[in-house]
């Protein structure tokens, strides 16, 4: 039987399908022969409005393993108090598992580099990324790095160098 592994989030998710599908050298399947890869990115989505779409996804596809980019947006908005967040998306990994999910995995919020152009969301990138950083740290502690619990929380390696930012930060 073929496993189905759902990419879920925001516009990261979108932009990651978008890359794969016109790659030369990568593929949406992953290299997975065996494994169904959906991605489902909501472009702006924030915890709330993916925790409505991604019931829909979780009972349509049935995956085995849920893969989530989000947070960033929520972040954004002042009224989003980091410990409520970081609730959310403990609470919806939760919900996932308790549909049939067998693995979570969570991964780090990014930093954003200061805007070069007005946008969607205009905010101060230091303030953003130390909120960033708090969500990153308090998600590490609740869902820490193993599957044991079914729900790992996934930091990129060598992601934080000034060099690595400026080549794939958009």
């Amino acid at each position: 039987m073929q496993n189905t592994i759902l990419f879920l989030g925001h516009s990261f998710i979108v932009r990651l399908h978008r890359f794969l599908n016109h790659s030369v050298n990568f593929r949406p399947n992953l290299g997975l022969n065996r494994e169904h890869v959906v991605y489902r990115g909501y472009s702006g989505c924030t915890i709330d409005r993916l925790s409505q779409r991604g019931i829909r996804e979780v009972d349509k596809f049935k995956p085995a393993l849920v893969c989530l980019q989000i947070g960033s947006n929520d972040l954004c908005s002042i009224d989003v108090e980091v410990h409520d967040l970081v609730d959310k998306i403990v609470d919806f990994t939760e919900m996932l598992r308790g549909r049939g999910v067998r693995r979570v995995c969570v991964y780090q919020i990014l930093h954003r580099k200061p805007p070069t152009k007005p946008g969607r969301f205009a905010v101060d990138s230091e303030w953003f990324n130390s909120r960033v950083d708090l969500v990153n740290r308090l998600l590490d502690e609740r869902l820490g790095r193993d599957f044991l619990s079914g729900v790992r929380f996934w930091r990129h390696a060598g992601f934080w160098s000034p060099e690595n930012k400026a080549m794939v930060f958009l």
